[in-house]
């Protein structure tokens, strides 16, 4: 499988020892690993309340029934303004000539959209650290250099669909 492949480079660029292997770690073995690391569940705590200035965004990492680990990323509330700016923004597009006379939509990514959201609404982080640091005696903005940008994504889109949600109920 393609993703099997380009996992197996990840794992080769980012596993620093492995064990119980004679020779050579399965492509499929380096894909599972790797697929590991991205385990995660993110959503809204279902008790947030509009009137609240904080949002708890849940990261659960790892597990089956039971997350290995529980990070949460409190977010401050985003105005209205705000999420009307993000829904545009992450909405962007535009047609382009394609052959034949054709036109195609092309779509653009939102990551750089929403790590500039992330960064404006992060509050704080609950449960992780970086090295021996505890991540609330971090600056915000060193904190936020080590949030994988597609976790900021993923993060940002939960706070807006539950806020838009919220709003609409």
């Amino acid at each position: 499988m393609a993703n099997e492949a380009t996992d197996a480079k990840l794992f080769d660029k980012i596993c620093i020892a492995s064990q119980g292997y004679t020779g050579e770690v399965p492509e499929q073995h380096k894909s599972t690993a790797v697929a590991g690391l991205y385990r995660r569940e993110i959503y809204v705590d279902e008790n947030y309340d509009l009137a609240q200035e904080e949002i708890p965004v849940i990261e659960e990492i790892g597990g089956d029934a039971e997350p290995d680990f529980t990070v949460v990323h409190v977010m401050r509330m985003p105005t209205e303004g705000e999420l009307k700016l993000y829904r545009r923004k992450s909405t962007g597009g535009e047609v382009k000539p394609g052959k034949r006379g054709r036109q195609i939509f092309k779509t653009s990514s939102n990551l750089k959209t929403a790590m500039s959201f992330y960064a404006q609404w992060l509050i704080r982080i609950e449960g992780a650290a970086v090295g021996e640091e505890a991540a609330q005696s971090l600056p915000l903005p060193v904190l936020t250099a080590h949030v994988d940008p597609l976790i900021q994504r993923q993060v940002v889109n939960a706070v807006v669909e539950a806020v838009t949600a919220k709003l609409s109920d």
